[in-house]
């Protein structure tokens, strides 16, 4: 069922949609009591999409959806999400920078996040708590702020992370600060794969930043593959694959490319030939 360009105003007995299981709201206003309502009480639910529905306000949605296997946020103007979805497999979120709970979600395989802007090191610790059971994930901010003297001392980690997508928008202010991308690998012990998609042209022979011996060692026992687009030679950039060499012993795939890829060109896990692994 598509609900778009609509005023939703619930009747006050109104017991919900039991048996639907495919449902895209998009630029319906409603207030925040009556989509909850209505979510809540679709417990069959297996596909959601919500499109342009501006709350100003939280979405919360303490009702089972037991059966939601996908979900996908865009472009809404809320201030955090929750939904009780155990077996959600993928989830989309394209916009602003919010909290997003999804720790019930244990079988979360999919997780593709487009941001506005954002402080990299905040959106990682939001991510650690609400999304701890991510599988594979996909992070793409277009004008992200990275800090210096960001080291990780979070015991929070991404224990069942296997798969790690970044796109680096790499401006003029922070191409001396691509290093401390390391403080987001050492939250993920078990990763297996990793992609690192660098844009942004003031890269090309950046002579700026710390080395990785600041940094000390930490091992990824785990990664066998690694990826990297967008090489411009920037010492922040080779200190990285230097130090991810270094610290991987299992490695057996390294691939660097120096064509740079936009996010435009790309769906989530996306493979080295153009072929995306999600419909």
């Amino acid at each position: 069922m598509q609900l778009s360009f609509v005023f939703l105003k619930l009747p006050s007995q109104f017991s919900g949609f039991p048996n639907l299981r495919n449902l895209y709201i998009q630029v319906v206003q409603a207030s925040r009591k009556d989509l909850e309502h209505v979510l809540s009480h679709c417990c069959k639910l297996e596909w959601l999409r919500i499109d342009r529905c501006n709350l100003n306000d939280e979405l919360t949605v303490d009702g089972l959806l037991p059966h939601l296997l996908y979900l996908y946020v865009e472009h809404c103007k809320l201030t955090r999400i929750k939904f009780h979805a155990v077996n959600l497999a993928t989830f989309k979120y394209e916009g602003e920078f919010i909290p997003i709970d999804l720790s019930y979600s244990s079988k979360l395989q999919n997780a593709y996040f487009r941001l506005n802007e954002a402080v990299f090191r905040k959106v990682l610790i939001s991510l650690l708590k609400g999304l701890p059971n991510v599988q594979c994930l996909t992070l793409r901010i277009g004008w992200q702020h990275l800090e210096k003297q960001w080291l990780w001392d979070n015991p929070l980690k991404f224990h069942h992370l296997r798969h790690l997508q970044l796109f680096m928008f790499s401006h003029f202010e922070h191409v001396d600060k691509i290093l401390y991308l390391i403080s987001f690998l050492r939250a993920t012990p078990f990763i297996e794969k990793l992609e690192v998609h660098y844009t942004g042209f003031a890269l090309w022979l950046a002579d700026v930043g710390p080395r990785r011996q600041d940094f000390g060692q930490c091992k990824y026992l785990y990664l066998k593959d690694m990826w990297i687009t967008g090489f411009k030679a920037a010492r922040g950039q080779l200190e990285f694959l230097l130090h991810v060499v270094e610290n991987a012993p299992a490695l057996e795939a390294i691939t660097v490319d120096t064509k740079q890829r936009h996010c435009t060109d790309f769906s989530p896990y996306i493979d080295r030939q153009g072929n995306s692994s999600i419909v």
